[in-house]
């Protein structure tokens, strides 16, 4: 009579969950079991990020940079006479069975030093968000939460927004460890739980804080100038690219007359000057629109590449 594992049809179904390369070799170990009479339950493979979010508030789970979010892992727990059985790692047929998986390329939470995790297999033989699903990637992320590990155009977003705060992120739409530390550095500074993550509350007060701003910062960025022997309104203005109307309503000046030593606010011609990218605008067609290079802009931005998208707050000089 042939061997048949007590929860088939479940592991089956998990499995048929992973990620293309992840089911080929957990398909391997599962056969390999069923070869060898081990019986097991495979009780998750996939999961969405509210449930990572969940597990680590429960502090069974420590990153949202979980194998399981990609489709590269698996949790399983031994079958002993038709009963999961919790405290079976140790059995000799269940060590077999994870040397078995380890040389397939997985790795096995047991070994882990911190937060042993003996249910879980991730093969990690391929990078993390490597997998693909029918041959599509869907390592990329375009929705909250964010974290560690992600890419794709939100990140793109939270970078641009960070920088606007002064943070001086390459928008690359890679989360790394320098995106990771600037969200943090803003949870902190904003009272806000510090955890590196980009959830609804941090993506909130993100903005809110970037609104607050724009309305704080003066409309009319200006230098001031001390009135030399010489100097008229005229000559100034010329000079600083305004009018002379421009430089008495920024002084309250009731007339043309200047005196030496006194202290202008003359209008700064070097004030940043930003544009948000609109759909079909190329770095190029900006730069030539307000007469300035490409590499001016990419450097100003922090770009790493040329490729832009819409909404996107660019600062031009």
């Amino acid at each position: 009579m042939s061997f048949k594992m007590t929860y088939h049809e479940r592991n089956v179904e998990n499995i048929e969950k992973l990620g293309d390369k992840t089911k080929q070799v957990a398909k391997k170990w599962y056969e390999w079991c069923v070869k060898n009479k081990i019986d097991i339950l495979i009780y998750e493979t996939i999961r969405t990020k509210e449930q990572q979010m969940e597990n680590i508030k429960k502090g069974v789970s420590q990153t949202m940079r979980s194998y399981h979010l990609v489709g590269q892992a698996l949790d399983f727990v031994p079958v002993i006479n038709g009963k999961v059985d919790w405290n079976g790692y140790s059995r000799p047929e269940i060590k077999k069975a994870i040397a078995y998986a380890k040389s397939l390329g997985f790795t096995w939470g047991g070994d882990w030093k911190t937060l042993v995790d003996k249910p879980h297999l991730q093969y990690d033989k391929i990078p993390y968000g490597a997998d693909t699903f029918n041959g599509k990637s869907v390592s990329s992320s375009d929705e909250l939460p964010l974290s560690k590990g992600e890419k794709g155009n939100k990140v793109k977003e939270l970078q641009t927004k960070l920088n606007q705060l002064g943070y001086k992120l390459v928008v690359d739409g890679i989360f790394g460890n320098a995106t990771e530390k600037a969200v943090k550095d803003f949870q902190k500074a904003n009272g806000l739980v510090v955890d590196g993550i980009v959830g609804e509350k941090t993506w909130g007060k993100l903005l809110t804080v970037i609104e607050q701003k724009s309305k704080s910062t003066p409309t009319n960025s200006y230098v001031t100038y001390k009135v030399k022997r010489g100097d008229t309104l005229w000559a100034l203005a010329k000079q600083y690219q305004t009018t002379v109307n421009e430089i008495k309503k920024l002084n309250n000046l009731k007339s043309d007359t200047i005196y030496v030593g006194q202290t202008l606010k003359l209008p700064n011609k070097y004030a940043p000057v930003y544009y948000t990218v609109k759909k079909g605008d190329t770095v190029w067609e900006i730069a030539k629109k307000y007469g300035v290079s490409i590499e001016q802009i990419k450097k100003l931005n922090n770009l790493k590449n040329y490729t832009i998208y819409p909404n996107q707050k660019l600062r031009i000089k």
